[in-house]
């Protein structure tokens, strides 16, 4: 039998244990960094623009999923607008539960979205494989290049 899961939009009562699993989901982050997004967080889903959701169960917050919406393109999309996972994190003790497309199916209720859009980078096969799981479909691949092009001047 599955356990009962409560989905609550982000607030400020629950800044602490977000940043916690942020933290555990991206190396970089920190306190200060998820401050400073969640008062952008704040200002975006003010706008209609972003969401936060965060998954509880008896013993506490065991997820979350970040999505925004975007109007460029993205790859595979039929429409714009589209809500786009920006991050999905669960606890490890709760994975393979279906926790993940709880927040994800949540996610797509409550901002009455048809197509949802989400990444991972190259060589994430957990990621890869949960995004799989939960339905989403590859459309693509890509690497992408960069190059400093300071100091070329003084070589001509």
């Amino acid at each position: 039998m599955r356990e009962q899961i409560t989905l609550r939009a982000l607030a400020d009562e629950w800044f602490s244990v977000w940043s916690k699993m942020r933290q555990d989901l991206w190396n970089d982050c920190d306190t200060e960094q998820n401050a400073d997004d969640y008062r952008a967080y704040v200002r975006r889903q003010a706008e209609g623009n972003a969401l936060t959701l965060l998954a509880f169960n008896a013993a506490g917050a065991i997820g979350f999923i970040e999505a925004e919406q975007r109007a460029d393109y993205v790859p595979g999309a039929k429409g714009r607008p589209i809500w786009y996972v920006e991050g999905i994190f669960v606890e490890s003790d709760y994975r393979r539960h279906g926790i993940g497309s709880i927040l994800i199916r949540g996610l797509a209720e409550r901002v009455g979205a048809t197509e949802i859009a989400s990444d991972c980078e190259m060589g994430n096969e957990a990621s890869r494989l949960f995004h799989e799981a939960a339905g989403f479909q590859e459309v693509g691949r890509s690497i992408h290049f960069w190059m400093s092009l300071e100091g070329d001047a003084d070589s001509a």
